[in-house]
Order: structure tokens, then sequence, then C-alpha cells
């Protein structure tokens, strides 16, 4: 697993040892971000079930201000923690071991992008959609990106949070939503 393009092009990220853990394939990342292109640029990311981190420290090559990595596993933790030392990215990150939805929930800030590629064969959580948008954790025109397998349905049930578009990379689909806020309610004369 590797860089593939930015300031860290090339270098090599640490990986997990065993066949468990499906990371994303190189060729789907730089789908990813071949579709997200120019707007990474200073842009705040969050990578939810984030693995190895290698999304989340693709955005930070390629121009991202910041990334806060969110996942439940502390090998996951020592595993990004290390890849930030190695890329030298630790200062434009945040690691958060906790369960996902207890992490958005305390979590502040607002994001630009907001990967999701939770467990490969696990039923999609909608509570962390739900979690999202209500807490506005999405900025206006933003993007929510959700890496999950093929024959899984992708939900598509939000108020302000709506699917756009699904790729195919293989067995895998990355399922773009976009980011739109409640309008503001005006009051009468």
């Amino acid at each position: 697993m590797r860089i593939i393009s930015g300031k860290k092009k090339g270098k090599r990220l640490i990986e997990f040892a065993g066949g468990d853990i499906r990371p994303i394939t190189d060729m789907a990342k730089a789908a990813l971000f071949n579709i997200l292109f120019d707007s990474i640029t200073d842009a705040e990311f969050l990578d939810l079930y984030a693995g190895t981190g290698s999304v989340g420290i693709e955005a930070i090559s390629r121009g991202a201000a910041h990334c806060v990595f969110i996942d439940s596993s502390r090998e996951s933790a020592r595993i990004i923690s290390k890849n930030l030392e190695i890329t030298g990215f630790t200062g434009q990150a945040k690691v958060i071991t906790a369960e996902c939805r207890n992490a958005l929930s305390r979590l502040k800030g607002r994001f630009h992008f907001i990967f999701m590629d939770p467990p490969f064969f696990d039923e999609i959580d909608n509570e962390i959609f739900k979690i999202i948008e209500e807490k506005n954790m999405l900025i206006e025109g933003g993007a929510l990106i959700l890496k999950h397998f093929e024959k899984t349905v992708p939900p598509d049930c939000f108020e302000r949070i709506k699917l756009r578009d699904t790729r195919r990379y293989g067995n895998s689909m990355l399922t773009f939503y976009a980011y739109a806020p409640k309008p503001e309610v005006k009051e009468g004369n």
C-alpha cells in the first residue's frame, strides 16, 4: 500500500498483518481522488472506519489542510499514527480511537469531505448519516463518500444528504452523496 500522488507520492504505508482487513485498492483510491481533484486543496477531511489511514493520508498528501481519523480498533490507531509519522503529517491529523457513532456524537467541527469505509460485509449504519446530518458536519457543497460491497444497497433516505453517484471498482462501490444545508425559514411580515 502506498501514497499515489501529492507531496508524498510513492511513500509506502504500514499495512495490517493478516487478511481480515480489505483496504481500498489503489485503483479505487486513484479514482476517488481523480473525482475530487482540486477540491481537496485546503479541505477538512474526515476518515471514518479509517483502518490504516491510507485515504486520509492520501488526502493530506494531495493538499487537504487537516484530517480526523476515527476507528474503534487500537491496532488501527497505532498503524495510523505510525503512518502519519512516516509521512510527516502528524501535525495535520487527529486520531480518535472510538466507535464511530460515539466519536461523531462528541466530535466538533465541519468537513468538506467525509469518507466512510465500514467493515465490508456489515450492514451500513444509517445512524451515522443521521448524526452527520443533525450535527451539520458537512460544509455546504461538501461530499460524503461511502465505500461498500457491491451487493450492499447504499442508503438514500435523508433530508439533506442526497445520493448523487455510484461507481464500481472490482467488488467495491464508491457511493457519493452531496450535502445541501437546511433552507432558512423566513418569518413573514
